[in-house]
């Protein structure tokens, strides 16, 4: 007789011998509290409370709903019960899920609830963008406006961005600034082409454009625009040096040359000064023309002193020079269009309504009702008059427009025709939340096409598809992946470089420099790009046997071959490739002078497994030193004796392992050895009983016999940031469903984004 079946007879026998004895749990129905029973009261029964849980009294009623959340969400990641006891076979695990879902947490999966979204205004991120693409400016949101909070790991949470009154001050103030940068009076000038950042790229190198050109290195960026017209023109570069903080010799010369001829040149070193311009007149032919800038290397910078680039901002060509033939600059054209530019005053009231119908459907991102355009015009005329000056009316309820909480809030609604319980979302809230999960900003001309049409929903995956080759995706890269994988801190860090790899302290500071954080952040960002523009599986972003490098960060990480200037696809050693040996992960991972176990382990519980422990007990002491009894210990011996406080085992068997497999990995992502001249042992076994001898051995346990959790963990991880709330037990349904067609797709990254976005919580709303 096995141990299941001894163990119900000798219940029986119990509760023969003992009728008068009260079952504290019989309100459950006896198959689910004999798996409890059997299961679970060993450690959280018969008096016995081991995490502070006790089942063996839970009931039905509302005021146990928590628990029970607990006692579903633990079932459902494996973590109970425990490896080391009783495993519950997978017929036991699916009813004891089933009857939980059922009935305590009250999961109706045949009509799935989608959850409340609160109202969520822009991140500074998101305002930054969405100005960008509808006013054509740029605004440092990061200068103006307070930093966001953050919620479940992301900015994007409804519950988090609320809206003080100096935050709305602020909204205001910027509001009046931008639309009196964007429609100036008299704004028509002479013809003026802008050549941003971006497009000046590397002709060998796509990957290197404007944004950031080394002093270290000689190289040449081009870009090529069209001249109408023949003439002189006149050429202004605008730039900034940027790199290091600290003064430093490095130096070069920037020389800005037209079809391979010079223009001018200008010899650079350290300069914190905005607003550099480089500029210089040349007669031109009415042609294509490439317009380049070279840098020539000078000084190389001493011993400890950081390196240097050029940011360019922009480059304008203005000409012909004297001609009489004038142009609006793109921000007046992107609010007032060629078509609605008044020819007379007696054009006025139409053409305003025309362009504050347009600008304010776009930036509410739905069709502005009626009754309020009327209002807007009726404002715009009135200041018009005042003025004198069409233009003064419309930055007036232009300002109205960007201070309107349709402008600065995020709601959804349900479509008009919806019907049940949870109807869906019209199409302007279905392309406005594609769009600000995609592009961080709001949806395009093709979307609200698609929306005004009532076609989007139909066209969805075509679109999404058009909406991920667009380069506005990389600010969901940038911005999801910063988040999640902690990306964007590890240029932000205080580190000890010189503590951590025992040098001086300005050979600590040469070597883990600003370059090197970024490459780091773009290192991770390029794996997660690859993974999901190629259609790989989500478990590379953990298995992948290559990573991207660059000479500079290969040498840092001691891999030998690699004389890239540019990241690039690189296979590397078993114990380099995916997100987890990474310096992003190592760094951010890690303490100032030292490398946290606990960090890294609690990390991949969280971030790649979903199944974070509780919150540390209040006054837990620190991590002992390195020595006990005037021995050197290894962080592996000074876990093992930090574990020995009972308040800290439970939680610390959960991380521990994981967090120690990296121990050879240093706290600024260096590979060694040893550590106090002692071998790093890296052997470990999960808590749910899967060992491995190494990192190499756990990534493969983590993509391999955890794949369903990563990806489960994943979906929890773009839903949260798509939608702007937390994952609650309601969205199991949404959860399983995505991870189903992730499977079916040979669990691709790709497929991932596809299923969150047709999702009921994405695509529906609580009435």
């Amino acid at each position: 007789m096995d141990s299941r079946k001894f163990f119900i007879v000798l219940r029986s026998l119990f509760l023969t011998l003992c009728p008068l004895l009260p079952l504290s749990a019989a309100q459950l129905p006896d198959a689910i509290d004999e798996v409890m029973e059997f299961y679970c009261y060993d450690c959280h029964g018969y008096g016995k409370k081991e995490g502070g849980i006790k089942l063996d009294d839970l009931s039905l009623d509302e005021d146990h709903g928590d628990l029970w959340e607990r006692v579903w969400r633990n079932v459902r990641t494996g973590m109970m019960p425990p490896a080391d006891g009783d495993p519950l076979d997978a017929e036991e695990r699916k009813d004891l899920l089933d009857w939980l879902e059922r009935n305590p947490l009250g999961i109706d999966r045949t009509n799935p609830d989608p959850g409340r979204v609160t109202a969520r205004r822009h991140n500074r991120v998101e305002y930054q963008a969405t100005v960008k693409d509808l006013l054509g400016l740029d605004f440092n949101t990061a200068e103006n406006f307070p930093p966001d909070d953050t919620g479940y790991g992301f900015d994007t949470i409804g519950d988090v961005l609320t809206i003080s009154p100096l935050l709305a001050e602020r909204y205001f103030e910027a509001a009046k600034s931008l639309m009196a940068r964007a429609v100036q009076d008299h704004a028509a000038k002479m013809p003026e082409t802008t050549i941003y950042a971006p497009g000046f790229v590397d002709p060998s190198n796509k990957e290197d454009t404007g944004r950031f050109i080394e002093f270290a290195r000689p190289q040449t960026v081009a870009a090529k625009r069209w001249l109408a017209d023949e003439g002189e023109y006149e050429v202004i570069l605008s730039y900034k040096v940027e790199g290091s903080a600290a003064a430093t010799d490095h130096s070069a010369t920037l020389v800005m040359a037209v079809d391979g001829k010079e223009l001018a040149r200008k010899e650079l070193g350290w300069d914190f000064q905005d607003g550099l311009v480089l500029r210089a007149k040349v007669p031109l032919e009415a042609k294509e023309h490439q317009f380049s800038l070279q840098i020539l290397a000078g000084q190389a910078p001493k011993p400890g002193q950081g390196e240097l680039g050029v940011a360019v901002q922009n480059m304008r060509i203005v000409g012909p020079l004297g001609t009489t033939k004038l142009s609006f600059p793109e921000s007046y054209r992107k609010v007032i269009s060629e078509e609605n530019q008044p020819a007379h005053r007696s054009e006025w009231p139409a053409k305003t309504k025309a362009v504050l119908r347009d600008l304010a459907s776009k930036a509410w991102r739905r069709p502005v009702p009626d009754h309020t355009l009327d209002r807007l015009t009726e404002i715009a005329l009135e200041a018009a008059e005042i003025s004198g000056t069409f233009e003064a009316g419309i930055r007036q309820s232009g300002t109205a427009i960007l201070a309107s909480p349709r402008f600065l809030l995020r709601t959804e609604m349900a479509a008009t025709d919806a019907t049940g319980d949870y109807p869906l979302i019209d199409e302007w809230s279905l392309a406005s939340r594609l769009s600000y999960f995609l592009w961080s900003s709001l949806p395009d001309d093709e979307l609200r096409e698609q929306a005004r049409a009532g076609t989007l929903r139909a066209n969805l995956e075509q679109q999404v598809e058009r909406m991920l080759e667009d380069p506005k995706s990389n600010r969901f890269i940038t911005n999801f992946v910063g988040q999640w994988l902690q990306a964007r801190d590890v240029e932000e860090l205080g580190m000890r470089p010189e503590v951590i790899l025992r040098v001086r302290f300005n050979e600590g500071q040469r070597m883990f420099n600003n370059n090197l954080r970024r490459d780091m952040r773009e290192e991770t960002e390029s794996l997660f790009r690859h993974i999901l523009r190629e259609k790989r599986p989500a478990t590379e972003l953990i298995s992948a046997d290559y990573t991207f490098l660059n000479k500079r960060l290969a040498d840092f990480y001691g891999i030998e071959g690699v004389e890239s200037e540019k990241l690039e696809k690189v296979k590397v050693p078993g114990n380099r490739g995916g997100i987890l040996t990474q310096g992003t992960f190592l760094v951010v991972t890690s303490n100032p002078t030292r490398t946290s176990p606990v960090k890294r382990g609690l990390f991949v519980l969280d971030n790649l497994l979903g199944t974070p422990p509780p919150p540390a007990p209040p006054n837990v002491p620190e991590l002992e030193e390195s020595s006990h009894g005037g021995k050197k210990l290894t962080m592996k011996e000074r876990m093992v004796e930090h574990r020995k406080n009972p308040d800290c085992r439970s939680c610390h068997q959960r991380m521990d392992p994981i967090g120690l497999a990296f121990e050879k990995f240093t706290a600024v992502g260096t590979f060694r050895e040893k550590e106090n001249n002692l071998p790093i042992e890296t052997a470990g076994e999960l808590v749910t009983g899967e060992e491995f001898q190494g990192v190499e051995e756990l990534k493969q346990v983590l993509a391999i016999d955890k794949k369903d959790d990563f990806h489960r963990c994943l979906a929890e991880k773009l839903l949260t940031y798509a939608l702007g709330r937390g994952v609650e037990y309601y969205d199991a349904p949404a959860i399983d469903e995505i991870v189903a067609r992730m499977e079916q797709k040979n669990g691709t990254l790709h497929e991932a984004i596809l299923a969150v976005i047709d999702s009921v919580p994405f695509q529906k709303r609580r009435p």
